[in-house]
């Protein structure tokens, strides 16, 4: 059995511990410091009653350390303590200690293992990051010349409706010309119609042929021949104005000065070489540019008939 060995020097005669029983000495708080130093341990007062003075003190001659002491004789004291307990949980110790050490090394390479995972996970998310970024970028731009090709869309939307609507009003003044040919022509036959259906004959005698419609108007308008038609009545205002709408009509048919400017001033001719060519020809002979020619307001068939329904 393990054993530590140390001495200490007796207690002298003055020491109120001379007066202690070996056991009790040992028990004593004091003979605890030269147990620590003796082997460097942590120990505590349960270690202090397994230490044993040798020789072991007689039950009988020694009842205190002074009687022990000269027993004995020698200055110093000898006192065994058994280690092998101490030993045995020192040793379960350091087992422990090298078992959590172990524990830790391996914590520590996993940890370390994770942490290399975790640097190969930010690296992999940096690199996302940058392909993100340059997709963002790649986006902006995209969306950038999304922008600007649906500005120049509108541009040219507009470019074009402005166009259409150019193009839409010289075909409606083409319409309006139309008009103004055709509308007194049916005028005329509505006249004949009239007195084929009253069987009669148009006025005769001798001037043009509008003296005769005009005579005839005069006719139908004295004898109320429509004035108790409700389908026919309101035509009555019409055939009223067939002076007015002839002289539209032989206007449009002679009069072409207005409509030419307005031709040659369209989109379709502005820039073209028949512009070049004739307007300054149309300046000099009507004193007029053809801008200036193409803002009149010139009466048409439309404008009588407006006229006619404010009467």
């Amino acid at each position: 059995m393990a054993e530590l060995v140390f001495q200490i020097t007796p207690p002298r005669a003055s020491d109120p511990r001379a007066q202690l029983s070996p056991r009790t000495f040992l028990k004593h708080p004091s003979m605890l410091s030269p147990l620590k130093r003796a082997a460097s341990l942590n120990f505590g007062e349960a270690d202090q009653k397994q230490m044993r003075f040798d020789p072991p003190p007689s039950s009988k001659d020694d009842v205190d350390m002074i009687h022990y002491c000269k027993r004995l004789g020698p200055d110093r004291l000898t006192i065994r303590y058994p280690i092998s307990d101490k030993l045995n949980e020192l040793r379960g110790q350091i087992k422990d200690l090298r078992a959590h050490s172990r524990s830790q090394r391996e914590r520590i390479k996993e940890l370390e293992c994770e942490l290399e995972t975790v640097k190969r996970e930010l690296e992999t998310v940096k690199r996302e990051l940058e392909m993100g970024k340059r997709e963002l970028e790649m986006i902006k731009r995209e969306l950038g010349a999304a922008r600007a090709d649906r500005a120049t869309a509108q541009a040219d939307r507009a470019t074009a409706q402005a166009r259409l609507e150019a193009v839409e009003a010289e075909l409606q003044g083409y319409r309006n010309t139309r008009l103004n040919l055709m509308i007194p022509n049916l005028l005329v036959d509505f006249i004949e119609f009239l007195y084929k259906r009253r069987n009669r004959q148009l006025p005769g005698g001798s001037g043009h042929a509008s003296t005769r419609y005009d005579r005839a108007i005069d006719v139908i308008r004295s004898e109320k021949w429509i004035e108790g038609d409700n389908a026919l009545r309101k035509y009555q205002k019409s055939l009223n104005n067939l002076a007015k709408y002839r002289a539209i009509r032989n206007a449009t048919a002679h009069e072409s000065e207005i409509e030419l400017a307005k031709m040659l001033v369209s989109p379709a001719y502005r820039d073209s070489l028949e512009y070049r060519h004739w307007s300054p020809l149309f300046a000099i002979v009507y004193g007029v540019s053809v801008e200036e020619m193409a803002g009149r307001e010139e009466e048409d068939a439309g404008s009588i008939l407006r006229s006619e329904m404010e009467q």
